[in-house]
């Protein structure tokens, strides 16, 4: 499955770029990796396999990771790999689906890049399957040759709670003069 959508990924990837100033087959490239490596830490995220997740972390001291909780707040490999341990505990299984509204910028020296998407997810908690949506901002940096996630953060999207749904549900509920 992870095959079919990293190929979806970089065929979309790389047929919106041509209107970019540096030479359309570089910035193709640089977002089709940029993609891989996201889709590399999910495949790593549902195998609860921490030494492939921590591999593709910078390997400089500027890491920051902000959790869907105002707890987690992580700005060392060791808490990042803590807050990895402490997901992998409240579910048995992981399954992500195929992302959607991606958004990739590479800087003009192609040694730092940015990606926000979202992604579907079915957790299998105590026998019950749970479906969430999953938003994600990462910033990566070119390190010996790889795309490393320097920053991250993530957040789990509510439904039915947007400000039109909640200013709509306030003007049914004020009484009118």
């Amino acid at each position: 499955m992870f095959k079919s959508i990293l190929l979806l990924l970089v065929a979309s990837v790389l047929t919106s770029c041509v209107s970019s100033r540096k030479a359309p087959m570089e910035v193709d490239r640089d977002r089709a990796e940029v993609v891989a490596t996201v889709i590399r830490f999910w495949q790593a995220y549902e195998r609860k396999d921490l030494a492939a997740l921590s591999n593709l972390l910078t390997t400089a001291d500027d890491f920051t990771f902000f959790g869907s909780d105002a707890a987690e707040v992580v700005k060392t490999r060791p808490g990042w790999e803590e807050l990895m341990q402490n997901d992998w505990q409240l579910f048995e299984t992981i399954r992500f689906g195929e992302p959607r509204n991606i958004a990739v910028q590479i800087s003009a020296d192609k040694q730092l890049a940015s990606i926000v998407y979202e992604v579907t997810d079915i957790s299998l908690v105590e026998g019950k399957n749970i479906e969430s949506l999953d938003r994600f901002a990462m910033t990566m940096r070119k390190e010996g040759g790889a795309w490393r996630i320097v920053q991250g953060m993530t957040a789990v999207a509510t439904k039915g709670g947007s400000s039109a749904e909640v200013a709509a549900r306030r003007r049914k509920e004020t009484p009118k003069p």
